[in-house]
């Protein structure tokens, strides 16, 4: 083989070896350890959110107890005992009478992270961060009385929301009127207190004092359910008839249909005057009277024909009803 040619040879075998090499250097060092750097820094990223939940988890914890201290047991009936116990003893306080108390089953809340897809675990998903315990209270007084009984109610610090609240008169002279609250306590049977909250005497609502009840005063000043006594003005003069105006349904709006104790109850607002009403079967308003009811959905009759009307909807968008 001439000189010339072997150099060739030579040059092109080194050539083929450094190319071989290169390539096994990539496949076998250089690319394993790129993604193994790669993850270590995912990993690390993750150590440091980690490390950022913990440092806030002492204060998260304490204000998880916070709230769990103002929870009333950690059992449903131990719950529903403390609430109807508590309603009724600030009914007799606050001098009113014939009061109804119902509670209803604890509806579980879960936290938004499982809806969003966040919480990997099948466990976690299906937890529920607390649960929701309603109760609805009625009884009957003077203005005095069921002003100062919801005060009352507010001031609780188990009374986690008042979702509505209403008043209406019962008797002819307006002096005694029935009040209907519906509100909601919270029940955390992970992290509540191992006993029941209670105040002076053991139990478990906290009576207000009058200085807490002057913020209620002006209400009292203001709330006239009385009739304006008839003012009778100069006869008008005679005016050619008109058609009478079609009553204003579209004003009346149904805010809850509920069960009271005399039966199901129509709960009403007006939009454009904020008049509140609730009906029992048989009264009505304006020319709607309300005659029964069932789930959501509330029967009228106008005219002799009656309609449905739903939860949250007017009264001008009833229904015809199904016989």
């Amino acid at each position: 083989m001439k000189p010339a040619t072997r150099r060739v040879v030579w040059g092109g075998a080194a050539a083929a070896a450094v190319l071989l090499g290169w390539q096994g250097y990539q496949r076998l060092y250089r690319i394993p350890t790129d993604e193994l750097s790669a993850r270590i820094g995912q990993v690390r990223k993750e150590i440091e959110e980690r490390e950022a939940e913990s440092d806030r988890l002492p204060g998260l914890r304490k204000r998880l107890g916070e709230i769990a201290s103002t929870t009333l047991a950690r059992s449903e009936e131990g719950v529903a005992a403390a609430m109807r116990t508590a309603l009724n003893e600030i009914a007799a306080e606050c001098r009113l009478d014939q009061p109804t108390v119902t509670t209803r089953e604890p509806v579980a809340i879960k936290s938004p992270a499982s809806k969003a897809g966040e919480l990997s675990s099948k466990s976690a998903r299906a937890q529920a961060d607390f649960y929701a315990v309603e109760a609805t209270v009625q009884a009957v007084g003077s203005m005095d009385a069921v002003i100062r009984a919801v005060a009352t109610l507010d001031h609780q610090k188990w009374v986690h929301r008042i979702d509505r609240w209403g008043i209406r008169p019962v008797d002819k002279a307006r002096e005694r009127f029935e009040l209907s609250v519906q509100l909601t306590t919270l029940m955390m049977p992970d992290v509540a207190p191992a006993t029941e909250i209670a105040f002076g005497d053991g139990r478990v609502w906290e009576p207000l004092a009058d200085e807490q009840f002057a913020r209620y005063r002006p209400i009292l000043a203001n709330a006239n359910f009385r009739e304006p006594p008839a003012v009778r003005g100069p006869e008008a003069p005679a005016v050619a008839s008109v058609a009478p105006a079609s009553p204003a349904y579209e004003d009346w709006k149904v805010t809850a249909v509920v069960r009271g104790r005399h039966g199901w109850e129509l709960w009403l607002a007006n939009g454009k005057s904020g008049q509140q009403t609730s009906l029992t079967p048989g009264s009505r308003v304006l020319d709607a009277t309300f005659v029964d009811a069932a789930g959501e959905d509330a029967t009228i009759e106008i005219e002799g024909t009656r309609y449905v009307v739903e939860l949250g909807r007017t009264l001008a968008d009833r229904r015809p009803a199904v016989r």
